[in-house]
């Protein structure tokens, strides 16, 4: 699905200034954008607009291409979900099947359907073995793909990770980030609001955020390489971009450990 963003801004009440100022960008069908920007940038009230949490105060939000608004929000919003930096804001079961069981029911599945759904969406994310558990059970990688066992579930066309992989130790990080690749693959349109610059070099188009502006909008590896814009956000350039390039600067003479660190870079 296509997500399509016209001259958007968003203050909240207390505010004095706007927090999203006048941005426009599109999300294709099947692409993978990153949103980065330092703490404050606007990047999670920004995903919290996509998905209904909150509304603009100015400007258009078009899913595949029609407008929404107060009688089609929540038809064409459907098609989106998001999973949340901590994964206990996520749960309302006691047990994972009751949880997933709970967003089928919302969506009005046939209840004939639902073991079948369950099962394959945990297996999606290798947590079958845990379907009778409780979340508390669980480390917080194991509660975090089963939150998003439960969004895919769900059968979203969009899904946005917000922050997704910020509280989970490298392992963690490393499972959900390989099931954010396959479900790319497969052809949903993913969203990562993130500020891991690792991360965001393996989306196709990343997208930056600086007090509440759009300052990037490029394919990922041109964001990376501009320093200037990356300092000027209040963010850095990935460890093996920037001993890349600085390696390249002072001349250095071993192209295979340049070559080595390129296809490192290449391959996210």
């Amino acid at each position: 699905m296509s997500i399509e963003i016209k001259n958007l801004s968003f203050k909240y009440n207390n505010d004095s200034e706007d927090v999203l100022k006048n941005i426009s960008f599109t999300i294709n069908d099947g692409e993978w954008i990153s949103i980065i920007g330092h703490n404050g940038s606007g990047k999670s009230t920004l995903s919290k607009i996509l998905i209904g949490i909150l509304e603009p105060k100015r400007g258009c939000l078009y899913i595949d291409n029609t407008l929404v608004d107060n009688d089609n929000s929540y038809d064409l919003r459907k098609s989106i979900a998001m999973v949340f930096q901590n994964p206990d804001n996520q749960f309302v079961a006691s047990n994972l099947e009751d949880d997933i069981a709970f967003g089928l029911e919302n969506l009005e599945v046939d209840p004939r359907d639902m073991r079948e759904i369950i099962e394959r969406s945990l297996s999606k994310v290798s947590m079958l073995e845990y379907i009778d558990r409780s979340p508390e059970d669980l480390s917080g990688g194991q509660r975090q793909r089963a939150a998003i066992a439960a969004t895919l579930a769900c059968n979203p066309k969009t899904i946005i990770f917000d922050e997704s992989t910020s509280m989970l130790d490298p392992q963690g990080r490393d499972d959900v980030l390989n099931i954010i690749k396959e479900l790319h693959k497969e052809g949903k349109t993913i969203i990562t609001i993130t500020h891991d610059m690792e991360e965001a070099l393996n989306s196709d188009r990343i997208i930056v955020l600086n007090s509440g502006k759009i300052v990037k909008d490029d394919s990922a590896i041109n964001v990376m390489n501009d320093s200037e814009v990356l300092k000027d956000s209040g963010l850095e350039m990935p460890t093996e971009l920037y001993l890349y390039k600085t390696l390249k600067e002072k001349n250095y003479e071993n192209e295979e450990v340049l070559k080595a660190l390129w296809q490192l870079i290449s391959s996210k």
